[in-house]
């Protein structure tokens, strides 16, 4: 994501857990970035209320229990919002 913040105006990391926040911050910190953050969220259980114009999930959709973590993914898009998947 690090690597992207340059060319997004903000960009969101989101865990289930905050086991990566300090290594987030401290690159974050170290790097000068100040347009991306860090977000625990659920995913499935968790309604997300922000919509964004670009999701980029990284090796992730094989973790999802069934479709309805990929509802989320399309539900928290912006209307022709781009979402983008690696396994």
């Amino acid at each position: 994501m690090f690597l992207l913040s340059d060319k997004m105006k903000y960009c969101v990391g989101v865990e289930v857990t905050n086991e990566h926040k300090n290594e987030f911050n401290h690159i974050k910190t170290n790097n000068h970035i100040d347009s991306c953050d860090y977000k625990i969220l659920g995913f499935v259980n968790d309604p997300e209320d922000d919509k964004y114009c670009k999701i980029i999930r990284f090796e992730v959709i094989e973790h999802l229990s069934n479709e309805s973590g990929m509802q989320f993914y399309f539900d928290s898009l912006n209307d022709n919002g781009i979402l983008a998947i690696s396994v």
